[in-house]
């Protein structure tokens, strides 16, 4: 297979590549002349690129996230990051030999890795009735977890990546347990394992365990109210103590902190704030990490559409 993996083509700038990628996002432009042009993200299994595509035709334009392409291009340097200028670019052919571990963005760690540390956390869980809550709406859901991405294009929008977004706050929030003691580790572990769950409804996932598109309920309600019904039914139905159901499902419904992020109540318990602290933090951690794979040290990435826009800086030390 044709395949130059994405942080390595900073040391090949100047030069003409052939290579397979994943498109990850794929929208049409007008430059400020009025003649259009395709901004491309393109992916590994490990980095993003972003490509651009400046002879446009319909084919081209017809193109969409989710495919895998053969590109020429040429690597650019655009604001101390890399960019490819696209001049090839094709869909596979039956006689192309592509290995797909390669291409399909991942979690760092397999997904039945990630569950069983999940499930570790959950075991941490002494209320008897939490436990079981938790425990039953992840056994039923265990097939799609082991795969499931945990967004569309934001943070974590790769395969088993919402396993690993949820494992990363366990254990942050393992760490910061001793520091506050006055948190209730039940809540707090329970609220991380579950406050992200019915993303698994919200989205389409695809055989590459990728997310395609919403669902019907997921544009209608979206994931933080679908995972508060999921709570409330599931939990009344186990027996779970009214009040147990309406704190965690409060964590649940605060986890986006305000209105404009989709939370309809901010957080009014020590658990439900730290869990909607860890939630944002680690979601730009990610951001972060993976805006600055392909920038040189003592340059600035592109701009970030999900940090505001910013321009992050990799230290030249």
């Amino acid at each position: 297979m044709d395949y130059i993996d994405i942080p390595s083509l900073e040391e090949l700038r100047g030069e003409l590549i052939d290579s397979f990628y994943l498109i990850r996002a794929h929208n049409v432009r007008q430059s400020k002349s009025g003649k259009d042009y395709i901004d491309l993200t393109l992916a590994d299994a490990n980095a993003e690129v972003p490509g651009k595509i400046w002879d446009v035709d319909p084919f081209r334009k017809s193109l969409k996230a989710g495919e895998i392409v053969k590109i020429r291009a040429v690597v650019e340097e655009f604001m101390g990051a890399t960019q490819l200028n696209i001049k090839i670019i094709r869909l596979p052919q039956e006689t192309d030999d592509i290995d797909e571990r390669c291409l399909i963005p991942s979690a760092p760690e397999e997904g039945e890795k990630l569950y069983g540390e999940a499930l570790s956390y959950a075991d941490k869980i002494k209320r008897p009735q939490l436990l079981n809550l938790v425990k039953t709406l992840y056994e039923a859901r265990r097939d799609s977890l082991l795969t499931a991405p945990a967004a569309l294009q934001m943070h974590h929008s790769v395969r088993a990546g919402l396993l690993w977004h949820t494992v990363t706050m366990l254990r942050a929030a393992q760490a910061l347990l001793p520091v506050y003691p006055g948190l209730d580790g039940d809540l707090l572990y329970a609220g991380i394992l579950l406050h992200d769950l019915a993303k698994l409804e919200e989205m389409i996932q695809n055989e590459k365990g990728l997310a395609e598109e919403y669902t019907v309920d997921g544009q209608l309600l979206g994931h933080i109210t679908q995972g508060v019904i999921m709570i409330m039914l599931e939990g009344r139905a186990l027996g779970v103590d009214d009040e147990l159901l309406r704190v965690l499902a409060h964590m649940v419904l605060s986890h986006h902190e305000v209105p404009e992020f989709g939370s309809p109540r901010p957080p009014m318990t020590p658990e439900a704030e730290l869990l909607q602290t860890l939630d944002r933090l680690d979601a730009r951690m990610y951001d972060h990490f993976l805006a600055l794979k392909t920038v040189e040290k003592g340059c600035q990435s592109q701009r970030v559409r999900s940090l505001q826009g910013r321009r992050l800086y990799k230290p030249g030390v």
